[in-house]
């Protein structure tokens, strides 16, 4: 290595030479690794969701509480109504993870066609049902 850097020189700054000895990552690999790290983006995501939905819940309460409460023509105004109860913030939960909304994405995408014939079904029912009606009302 050390004669080869004296006849070659050093590497280019940009092109660090220490890339030649990385391992290099099958498809599968990177696409495992990629998905992980979009799971953990995506439940980071609904963290920052659930805290920032409940740090403004206790600002609009604590602002509400410290406004004083008049009986005049005040009282209608936008600010009076921000002492609405809370809200209730649902936390995020394992089922609300990237791999399992897309594993019911794919589920529900795959049985799209018996949905649509169901729904057919249902409203050719419903016809038959309906006409039945009026021939008995005539």
């Amino acid at each position: 290595r050390y004669d080869d850097i004296l006849i070659h020189g050093l590497p280019d700054w940009r092109q660090p030479f220490y890339y030649r000895r990385v391992r290099k990552m099958s498809n599968g690999e990177l696409g495992f690794l990629l998905f992980l790290i979009l799971t953990v983006g995506h439940y980071a995501v609904l963290w920052s969701i659930y805290l920032e939905k409940q740090l403004d819940e206790m600002l609009t309460s604590s602002r509400a509480a410290e406004e004083p409460r008049s009986t005049g023509p005040e009282r209608c105004s936008p600010r009076a109504h921000a002492a609405f109860p809370p809200r209730v913030l649902d936390r995020p939960r394992w089922r609300d993870l990237l791999p399992l909304k897309l594993s019911v994405w794919v589920y529900s995408v795959r049985n799209l066609p018996q949905t649509v014939q169901g729904v057919k079904q249902c409203y050719e029912d419903y016809q038959q049902m309906k006409q039945q009606q009026k021939e008995a009302e005539a």
